[in-house]
């Protein structure tokens, strides 16, 4: 039985509803799990637990960056006696926010203490890339350019761009040198022989194909199922937040090595269950777009995830 235009148009407007909602509960999230880890790592300063407390710190500036998160987590990895890490943190520090004198006056006291005893690395790429050292993930956000300190002796730096090429290079500093690098990507892969053969002139034609059938669209019945797949996801996803919520008050009450294990786990799958969600209405909506009908609304949707925000993009005439 055919499915009225008019419910169409209702389910249609259901889902852009539900995905205009999603993006400010992400960057709240997102608020919220720096503060949280803030908090964990002045709780780990407290107890001795620098190389800890400089990891929360670490994670509570990717979330939601801060000079404060910043200027902590350096002084703490000055205290776990990472020396490079805390030079890597310091140079960050000056390069966002060296108009603080705070924290200019932080950063240029770590740098004239360790760095002499370090390699400094100034890696360029294009476009902005991810960058690995030794196979490792150095930094979680894309950048033209990468300012960083490590161990004397030889690394190998590799760049990951976002068509999936890659481009590396091994360097060897000593310590108080400095290396700079530039890592390109690398071109697309070149034609094989035999299509270049084929291409070439007096090569033999190639037989021709018959013309393919025009495409006709989806049935109607396709965003119905993955919409249905939509609302279920979202029910899933309402339950692992209200557990996760839960989770954080146990620990809060009874803090516990077992208790903050499963709370994270349980953080990571409601993050995952609401990109997911976010990605079935997406899908459901461009599908809507090739229904078998004459007569269509016209919405445009462009979902954003990253490490540490998401947004959505709408556009539409009805």
């Amino acid at each position: 039985m055919p499915i009225p235009h008019r419910a169409h148009a209702f389910y249609r407007c259901c889902l852009l509803a539900a995905l205009a909602g999603l993006a400010p509960r992400l960057a709240s999230a997102d608020v919220t799990g720096a503060a949280r880890a803030f908090a964990e790592g002045q709780a780990a300063q407290l107890e001795g637990k620098y190389a800890l407390a400089a990891e929360r710190f670490e994670l509570a500036f990717v979330l939601q960056p801060s000079k404060e998160a910043l200027r902590s987590a350096a002084r703490m990895q000055m205290s776990a006696e990472n020396a490079a890490r805390a030079a890597t943190d310091a140079q960050a520090l000056l390069d966002r926010f060296g108009d603080d004198a705070q924290s200019a006056e932080l950063a240029r006291s770590i740098l004239d203490q360790v760095s002499p005893h370090l390699g400094r690395f100034e890696v360029s790429c294009s476009p902005a890339c991810v960058l690995l050292v030794d196979h490792l993930v150095y930094s979680l956000e894309p950048a033209r350019q990468h300012r960083l300190y490590l161990s004397p002796g030889r690394v190998s730096l590799q760049a990951q761009f976002p068509s999936g090429r890659k481009a590396s290079r091994s360097v060897a500093t000593k310590a108080g040198e400095t290396a700079r690098v530039a890592l390109d990507e690398p071109a697309a892969t070149p034609p094989s022989s035999a299509a270049r053969a084929a291409s070439a002139p007096g090569a033999p034609a190639q037989p021709q194909h018959e013309p393919a059938v025009p495409w006709k669209g989806v049935p109607v019945a396709i965003p119905w199922i993955t919409g249905a797949a939509t609302v279920a996801c979202g029910a899933v996803t309402l339950w692992a937040a209200l557990d996760t919520k839960r989770q954080h008050d146990e620990y809060v009450a009874h803090p516990s090595d077992e208790q903050w294990n499963a709370g994270l786990a349980r953080q990571k799958l409601t993050n995952v269950l609401l990109a997911s969600t976010a990605v079935l209405a997406a899908t459901t909506i461009t599908l809507t777009f090739f229904v078998r009908s004459s007569d269509k609304t016209s919405v445009g949707v462009s979902p954003l995830l990253g490490p540490s925000s998401a947004s959505l993009s709408l556009a539409g005439r009805f």
